[in-house]
């Protein structure tokens, strides 16, 4: 008996060894049916956005290539080429030189004026020229200089001494701009821009001229380096202060402090020319310094305006407030005088005033002042004081002719108590009056 129990206890725990055996096996394999749907799930949503992803470049790209013609009909650029887009997708994760965002608005204003701040900005691939283009905006990117002439490593530019960086003042942000200039009309390629000048820096600058020197560095970077060392010196942004600080010189004339004024405010960062402190700031200037400019302006200063709008319309204004100041001789007539020499009238001149378109000219006769006119010539009925002048040279004159004799006695005191000659003849003057 105790042997045939034990066989049965055995026949039971095989058949629950195989049970469980049977879930195990199919746990396993509702796991990898599950896995597989997971796998095929994610490779459909991948697809899926992929899909997507071509589909919205198609969408940027037609945005960008629709041309408006006059009867408010479109011309729909064709589709794109598929190879195009894929390879595209490939490379979507490595730098591109930067590309503009669709366009969403005009390049001019409404009333016809330059849009020289659009909302849209560039996708820099970079941060350092992100941060040199807010700092610079005449700043050449790597993208900017591939539309520039064909240039050629044998291509030299002599740079004068004085654009050399030495001081680290206002003045490098000047310097940077004509060094820029010069490489860019000699045709150097941008490439070897760093090299050029980086052999004109010196003393503050030499630390970045001795690391250009041992690494390779593009232009952004040897631009960054500079303002590193402006920085340091504490006059990075002396460009906001040498704007707010702008003073017209003695006798300076209008246009020329709207120049300096011009040139001052383009040297700005781009966001300091945006804001509205410096607006102002302009503002006040032209009501304290240029006060007739803005009287001719303030009636076209709108609220949106911009404040590079406004500093043009200052410069067109000045140049007409300049030739106000000339206005009044245009067409005119200088002051015009005529001798009359005739025996009826020896004494006098015929004087014609200046004339002006406002004002016509005035004739009059009148009688020249001789000491003017260095003449001897004088009315006798109403100069008297010219009588006794001439009355104290005759008797000037007999006194030099008898001087040996003593017979004018009153004379010979009146000599001896009066040193100044003017003053002794007018009191020999008198003395004869009273006698």
């Amino acid at each position: 008996m105790p042997p045939t129990t034990r066989s049965a206890s055995d026949m039971n725990i095989e058949q629950t060894v195989v049970q469980l055996q049977d879930r195990v096996t199919h746990l396993e394999t509702s796991v990898e049916q599950i896995k597989d749907e997971v796998r095929n799930g994610f490779n459909d949503v991948k697809s899926s956005l992929s899909r997507f992803d071509e589909l919205l470049l198609v969408i940027q790209q037609q945005q960008q290539l629709q041309v408006k013609v006059g009867g408010g009909t479109e011309i729909k650029a064709k589709e794109t080429n598929k190879q195009e887009i894929t390879s595209r997708n490939d490379n979507i994760e490595e730098k591109e030189s930067p590309k503009l965002e669709p366009l969403i608005e005009s390049k001019y204003h409404p009333n016809g004026a330059l849009n020289l701040h659009p909302k849209r900005n560039f996708s820099f691939s970079t941060r350092e020229e992100k941060e040199v283009r807010e700092i610079w905006p005449q700043v050449v990117l790597p993208h900017e200089a591939e539309d520039y002439g064909e240039a050629a490593d044998k291509n030299k530019v002599a740079l004068p001494s004085h654009l050399r960086l030495v001081r680290a003042d206002r003045k490098v942000f000047k310097n940077l701009s004509d060094i820029k200039y010069l490489l860019r009309i000699a045709l150097v390629p941008y490439r070897l821009w760093p090299r050029r000048v980086a052999s004109e820096l010196s003393g503050d600058f030499q630390q970045v001229s001795i690391w250009a020197n041992r690494w390779q560095v593009s232009w952004v970077e040897l631009v960054r380096a500079i303002f590193n060392v402006l920085r340091n010196h504490g006059c990075l942004f002396d460009s906001v202060t040498s704007f707010t600080m702008l003073l017209p010189h003695r006798d300076e004339a209008y246009i020329n402090f709207a120049w300096r004024l011009r040139d001052a405010f383009y040297m700005l960062p781009l966001e300091q020319q945006e804001m509205q402190g410096i607006w102002h700031i302009l503002v006040g200037k032209l009501q304290e310094y240029l006060p007739s400019i803005w009287l001719s302006i303030c009636d076209l200063v709108q609220p949106g305006m911009h404040a590079s709008e406004l500093i043009e319309l200052v410069v067109q204004r000045a140049q007409l407030v300049t030739r106000v100041a000339v206005e009044s001789r245009i067409c005119s007539t200088p002051e015009v005088i005529v001798n009359l020499e005739g025996h009826s009238a020896p004494h006098y001149e015929l004087k014609v005033s200046e004339s002006t378109p406002s004002k016509p000219g005035v004739a009059q006769i009148v009688q020249p002042n001789v000491a003017s006119t260095r003449t001897q010539i004088s009315d006798p009925r109403n100069d008297e004081q010219m009588n006794k002048r001439d009355r104290a040279h005759l008797v000037k004159h007999e006194l030099a002719d008898d001087s040996s004799q003593d017979s004018i006695s009153p004379v010979n005191r009146i000599k001896w108590e009066h040193d100044d000659v003017a003053s002794l003849l007018e009191a020999i003057v008198n003395e004869i009056d009273n006698q």
